[in-house]
């Protein structure tokens, strides 16, 4: 009785303290970031270090490890009458579990949003300037598409999970150099998920696991869609943990890549967004026909399949796969659950500015129709064409 006692008291202990973590983080957030990301990324590198010197996932491995154990430890617990004794010991490591993670990770949930790590520029874009942008990527995905092989169907031919992996970890190797924070940090290679057969069956392409350190995605992933899904991955090992940042990270990682593979995979998803907002901002459906039309045979059939890709992938599996992530992501203080992997359009369109002497250049004229709203991935695609003029 002593010993569940100490256990419960602890667990009250630990519990208190990851509250009292989680209300300093939010309650006092320019204090508390200017240490605990970098913090949390030393650690993380370290992790990493150790976890990558086995080519499969550890944390798979300790997973198995667990439920095994738990198993034996609650057969041995009701065959010697201490029920209580093990509930209140599972209690006990799972609170521990869940300090460890809050102190070591968790946190970065409510850092500041990446845009601002990312330091991209409040500008006001003219709808002349999306229309080009959006032709501009349009081209590019095509001439994409056709340096790739392809199957019979069209499909793409998948460049390999280990190739993909290691042309991932090179984007972000060379981001780390150019841009640092949220690129620096741990560059661990992607591990293919054992469990990778499963994971389709439970609709889960990808998974972070902060406790050792390791990105992992599935070798079932659909060909196109997997290194988006890898620098997705990648990108919460930087401490990138909103799920729509983490898709900004992975979009801008891949459109600066200079590997054909990588560079389509982002294109295949940004070209279509770019496109809706081109319509959502002026309203030209004659216009969206027209770049439909235009749009490579090869990027429409590759959506139709990644379209087939998740349908297939629907199940009642998947739905309780679904249910735990809503609930994981509701409880890390994203109130959308899994609609937070749908980014918000939080930029709008800038005041203009004052009259203070060396303020921003002035916005266009008032005649000039211009883009009211627009997300950051969107923004990052409208910064990239207009760098690369």
């Amino acid at each position: 009785m002593t010993k569940t006692i100490f256990r419960l008291i602890s667990s009250g202990v630990l519990a208190v303290l990851t509250g009292l973590w989680i209300f300093l983080a939010k309650s006092c957030p320019a204090f508390w970031f200017r240490f605990y990301p970098a913090l949390s990324r030393r650690l993380m590198t370290l992790l990493s270090g150790l976890t990558s010197a086995l080519p499969i996932p550890v944390c798979e491995i300790l997973a198995l490890l667990a439920a095994l154990w738990l198993i034996f430890t609650f057969v041995r617990a009701l065959h010697r009458k201490r029920f209580v004794r093990w509930l209140s010991g599972l209690l006990l490591a799972a609170v521990l579990l869940v300090n460890l993670y809050v102190s070591v990770w968790g946190l970065n949930y409510f850092a500041p949003p990446v845009n601002e790590v990312l330091q991209l520029p409040d500008e006001r874009y003219t709808t002349a300037q999306l229309r080009a942008a959006t032709e501009y990527f349009r081209e590019l995905a095509g001439e994409s598409a056709r340096l790739l092989p392809r199957n019979a169907d069209g499909t793409l031919q998948g460049a390999g999970f280990d190739a993909c992996a290691d042309s991932v970890q090179t984007c972000f190797e060379t981001m780390k150099t150019a841009r640092g924070a949220p690129f620096d940090g741990s560059t661990a290679r992607v591990k293919k998920l054992l469990s990778s057969r499963l994971c389709g069956k439970l609709g889960t392409t990808g998974v972070f696991v902060c406790l050792t350190g390791e990105s992992c995605v599935s070798s079932t992933t659909y060909p196109a869609a997997l290194p988006l899904t890898m620098a997705h991955e990648m990108a919460h090992s930087k401490g990138v943990m909103r799920e729509y940042e983490a898709n900004i990270v992975a979009n801008y990682v891949c459109l600066k890549s200079s590997d054909d593979f990588v560079l389509y995979s982002g294109l295949t998803h940004t070209v279509y967004d770019l496109l809706s907002l081109y319509v959502t901002q002026t309203g030209d459906s004659e216009g969206q026909d027209a770049f439909y039309d235009m749009i490579d045979d090869a990027i429409s059939t590759e959506r139709y399949s990644v379209f087939l890709f998740w349908t297939k992938q629907s199940s009642f599996f998947s739905g309780i796969s679904e249910w735990f992530n809503n609930l994981y992501l509701k409880l890390n203080g994203q109130s959308d659950g899994t609609g937070s992997y749908k980014e918000p359009p939080v930029v709008t369109e800038p005041s203009p500015p004052s009259d203070t002497p060396g303020n921003e250049p002035a916005p266009p004229e008032p005649s000039t129709p211009t883009v009211v709203s627009y997300t950051q991935t969107q923004r990052i695609m409208l910064e990239l064409f207009l760098a690369q003029k």
